[in-house]
């Protein structure tokens, strides 16, 4: 009878802890919908930006780079926030919400050096700044893929080792970056640099597209696992 009692009360324990895991879960899937939106749109605005990088023309013009600017920060400043939001689920959401703030600050800094890019002083203020801003970047990417190896793990392996799998590739691509990047002032081996560049920068795409897969499948299947029986 005892050994009954006892049985019914750890059910009692273990759906209780089910019905939590699932709340929690609902709430991840509405913010994971929207870190894949955001990431979709921050994509195609750093896509835009990087053809009219080729363009004088257009870095000097006021409206084009008030208006991009403008749905950047926006959409960097919105995925800092929603990440921090997930913080309630896992800590590590925090820390990866505050690189991703300081991204987007160290972004924002290079807005005024757009048009003066390729004179002076303001070249190397840009360049710098935005090499910073890329390895907070990094940073965000690590740190979220680590949160997100550890929210999945009750719910799915498969997604847990995913995001175990992204965070290893992007410390492998930010390692190859810090290493190339010098590499490439160096005369007598910098060629070889560029071969190295190239493929980090080819590595770097692949990513992004991974980002986007991996979020949205992420999303699919807290919002399946919070909807289940």
């Amino acid at each position: 009878m005892a050994e009954s009692v006892y049985n019914h009360h750890m059910l009692e324990k273990d759906s209780h802890a089910v019905s939590e895991l699932k709340i929690s879960c609902a709430d991840m899937a509405v913010k994971f919908k929207f870190l894949f939106i955001l990431a979709l749109v921050s994509f195609i605005i750093n896509f835009f930006l990087s053809i009219a990088a080729f363009s004088e023309h257009l870095y000097r013009s006021l409206p084009f780079v008030l208006v991009f600017a403008a749905l950047k920060i926006t959409s960097d400043l919105s995925t800092g926030i929603v990440t921090l939001t997930l913080s309630e689920h896992n800590v590590a959401y925090k820390t990866s919400g505050i690189f991703y703030l300081i991204h987007s600050a160290l972004w924002i800094l290079t807005v005024p050096l757009l048009s003066q890019k390729n004179t002076g002083a303001a070249f190397y203020l840009y360049e710098t700044l935005g090499a910073l801003a890329s390895i907070f970047n990094f940073l965000f990417h690590i740190k979220i893929a680590a949160a997100m190896s550890e929210v999945f793990e009750p719910v799915s392996l498969a997604l847990k080792v995913s995001w175990t799998d992204f965070r290893q590739w992007n410390i492998r691509v930010l390692v190859g970056s810090l290493i190339c990047s010098p590499l490439l002032i160096i005369p007598w081996i910098k060629y070889a640099a560029l071969i190295g560049a190239s493929v980090i920068a080819f590595a770097m795409l692949i990513i992004q597209i991974w980002r986007f897969t991996i979020i949205f499948k992420s999303y699919k299947m807290m919002e399946k696992f919070s909807l289940s029986e």
